[in-house]
């Protein structure tokens, strides 16, 4: 019985780091878009300032 248990304790142990990774995989990526969003604002405010 024990070893069974170990095994499924292993398993979701698993899977709640790869759940934890999909997470953090996503907010570097919200992170990026956000960063790019400001990015690609700030060269349209240089254009407007340059006509």
């Amino acid at each position: 019985m024990s070893g069974e248990n170990s095994s499924l304790e292993s398993w979701e142990t698993i899977h709640l780091l790869n759940l934890f990774i999909g997470l953090l995989t996503n907010s570097i990526e919200i992170k990026d878009k956000g960063k790019y969003i400001l990015a690609q604002k700030a060269e349209i405010i240089v254009e407007i300032e340059l006509y």
